[in-house]
């Protein structure tokens, strides 16, 4: 019988560790290089704007490292600019409400982050969550008027309506120029509590205060609007569009308030106005069209549908616009050979 060599199997059980060894040691090596690759691409893909990349390849990193606070706020808070981009999936709300609470339970001293999620929080209506996250933050800023305004309208949504009254005062006082939160609050004021005259002293409390500011008109403008007082609206969205010439939303508004109250001259001048800045605007050939019909003219109207496709071959307005004008002009010709047929 042969003796076992217990020297040689030693030196191969050592040869095999060492080797075991030498190859995880290269492979973690090849690992880390990897993920450093991935992390690197990453960031430098936020850095040139390609949010949607740059999302990937975060996420590509983040399945491997999932611990990584600094990498996951940086994903959480490109999901949250995508999924607030016009025309983003439904999906991409919930996936940065999602990531922004995982990037906050990863580092919760990340303020920016808390302040983001704050938002998405009150419209899933987590209104505990939601104060929860203002009322750490206002430690820190107890003078922040937009903190305060979320937690007035956390408020007025549970019908809390003297702590949202107290807290809309503490946000105008903290930021004058905050225009969101004279409206928020003169909206509460007339319609949750009645409050009609109390209401419209505060817009003009709001006007007085940032009477060189268009945003401040602009929501003067809205307000009224909201309560059909349009003549008196006019005005306000007119002061806007002087100080804010080029402001698209501001030159949108007025032609529309424009054509509301017959005013169709200004209207036409607002949207060539409008034209010139964005061409591919699918408002502004919406509103070109309406323009066209009131004024009884369903060609001139067509045309301007079909070159609001032609540069937004997707807007579903444009296309149902183009379909009632179909529709609506073969009923013509229907009621036209109807008349000829009794003559």
């Amino acid at each position: 019988m042969k003796r076992l060599n217990v020297k040689l199997l030693v030196i191969l059980f050592v040869g095999v560790v060492v080797l075991t060894g030498a190859a995880f040691g290269l492979w973690m090596m090849n690992t880390s290089r990897t993920l450093d690759a991935l992390r690197a691409e990453a960031q430098r893909l936020e850095e040139e704007g390609e949010t949607q990349k740059a999302i990937e390849y975060y996420g590509r990193y983040l399945r491997q490292v999932p611990e990584d606070s600094e990498a996951a706020g940086q994903y959480a808070m490109l999901v949250a600019d995508w999924a607030e981009e016009p025309g983003a999936p439904r999906q991409a709300n919930q996936l940065a409400f999602q990531e922004l609470e995982r990037a906050l339970r990863l580092d919760s001293s990340r303020d920016d982050i808390r302040r983001r999620l704050i938002k998405y929080t009150m419209a899933r209506r987590r209104i505990a969550d939601a104060i929860q996250h203002i009322d750490v933050l206002l430690e820190k800023y107890p003078e922040d008027g937009e903190l305060h305004a979320r937690l007035a309208q956390c408020h007025a949504s549970q019908n809390r309506l003297d702590e949202a009254q107290q807290a809309f005062e503490k946000s105008i006082e903290a930021d004058p120029q905050r225009v969101d939160s004279y409206l928020a609050y003169a909206v509460m004021l007339r319609g949750k509590l009645d409050s009609v005259d109390e209401a419209n002293e505060l817009i003009d409390k709001m006007v007085d205060a940032n009477s060189e500011e268009y945003s401040a008109h602009s929501a003067t403008c809205s307000y009224l609007q909201a309560y059909n007082m349009n003549e008196e609206a006019w005005n306000d969205i007119q002061r806007a569009a002087e100080l804010a010439p080029n402001e698209m939303e501001v030159l949108l508004t007025a032609a529309n308030l424009a054509r509301q109250t017959m005013r169709r001259d200004e209207a036409a001048e607002y949207l060539a106005k409008a034209r010139e800045i964005d061409d591919e605007n699918q408002e502004v050939f919406r509103q070109l069209a309406s323009l066209a019909y009131e004024s009884k003219d369903p060609e001139l109207a067509m045309k301007y549908v079909d070159e609001g496709i032609e540069k937004v071959p997707t807007s579903r307005a444009l296309l149902e616009m183009k379909a009632s004008l179909h529709i609506e002009a073969e009923e013509l010709d229907e009621m036209i050979k109807e008349s000829t047929k009794k003559k």
